[in-house]
């Protein structure tokens, strides 16, 4: 199964010794979650349950097809990111691959 998981991810340094103020470089990582919603392997044409209709119209599906196929994608994502922040292109674009980076398991 898929599920979409909001919330926060948390990284905690390992202590060597509880007494020790001393940590190691390894984390201990969580996700305290704030919403789940299990959903389809299809992501696009996926169903929302409790409002019956789909998530995405087949029109809007079309648009984002369209969109990805531009070569200047990159740029506009990361303008459209953040509009009021000026500046930071590389922050922005950091940011996005970060949202959109991953692989598929």
């Amino acid at each position: 199964d898929r599920v979409n998981v909001t919330g926060i991810y948390r990284a905690v340094p390992i202590r060597v010794n509880p007494r020790v103020s001393t940590v190691k470089s390894v984390y201990k990582t969580h996700i305290d979650v704030i919403h789940f919603r299990k959903t389809d392997e299809k992501r696009l044409h996926s169903y929302d349950d409790e409002k019956e209709h789909k998530l995405f119209t087949e029109q809007r599906v079309e648009m984002l097809k369209d969109l990805s196929k531009k070569p200047d994608i990159y740029e506009r994502l990361s303008a459209a990111l953040a509009p009021s922040i000026y500046e930071h292109e590389d922050i922005k674009k950091g940011i996005l691959l970060q949202l959109f980076g991953g692989t598929r398991k």
